[in-house]
């Protein structure tokens, strides 16, 4: 049985144009909170652009887009 994506791959997944800022904000939050709900440790969400890889402009607004979006919904505004 294949390994079930992380939040990593969703973000890069995102990053390839392979899912919408809504589809990977949802599915980042909705890991995270499976992880919770089998009593894993509540953290911080660890995405990060890998080291070697050139990031453009546009990939980087979207990132930062992504990133707002999570946070949003983190605070529940």
């Amino acid at each position: 049985m294949p390994e079930p994506p992380t939040t990593q791959d969703i973000f890069e997944r995102f990053l390839r144009g392979e899912l919408s800022q809504k589809e990977a904000a949802d599915a980042i939050v909705g890991l995270t909170l499976a992880h919770k709900a089998k009593g894993g440790r509540p953290g911080a969400i660890a995405i990060h652009k890998r080291r070697g890889v050139p990031l453009s402009a546009a990939d980087a607004a979207r990132a930062e887009a992504l990133m707002a979006e999570l946070n949003r919904r983190a605070t529940g505004e």
